[in-house]
């Protein structure tokens, strides 16, 4: 081989090793643009049932905002139709199902300027002491009509009942009272 020979073979190869740096550069640039479209096309269907989803999610909450205020309205106006006795007596009832006492006395309704009550005797079973005392506590902790247990005391026969005094109270509220 000639020096000519070598020098333009040296030359070929330089320019095929550019060529070849340069067409390698090129398929490179052209698959991370087809990674970031593929990404970027995603990102779109994304958006798009983020979009979608959220006017369906408004949609359900006014219709659900709508519902809770009808039943709100519901509600207030069922308190305005039932009486206050019967309400009191509802509450008793309750009281009966959930405690099951093995005696119940209950006084006449009283209705005072502050409200309407009702005084309660039971005799409960001491075998359910502790379910009676976590059912007393969740009555106490419902709303109107209040329930208040004023005294329980162990009766004088040892190890059969025990007995619990209380009160149903619907105080009257006024319109600036929630």
């Amino acid at each position: 081989m000639t020096p000519l020979m070598q020098q333009r073979s040296a030359v070929m190869g330089r320019r095929f090793a550019v060529v070849l740096i340069l067409v390698l550069a090129v398929g490179c640039a052209l698959a991370l643009s087809a990674r970031k479209l593929q990404s970027l096309q995603q990102l779109l269907g994304y958006h798009t049932t983020i979009k979608t989803n959220l006017q369906a999610m408004q949609a359900n909450t006014s219709e659900l905002a709508r519902q809770t205020a009808a039943f709100s309205a519901l509600l207030s106006a069922e308190g305005e139709r039932t009486s206050a006795e019967l309400r009191l007596y509802r509450t008793v009832d309750r009281i009966r199902e959930s405690l099951k006492p093995i005696d119940l006395q209950v006084t006449p309704v009283e209705t005072k300027e502050g409200g309407s009550s009702v005084a309660i005797t039971l005799k409960l079973p001491l075998a359910a002491y502790s379910e009676v005392i976590n059912a007393m506590g969740r009555l106490q902790a419902e709303t109107l009509p209040l329930v208040v247990f004023r005294s329980a005391a162990f009766n004088a026969a040892p190890g059969t009942d025990f007995t619990v005094e209380g009160t149903v109270l619907l105080p009257v509220l006024t319109e600036a009272q929630p």
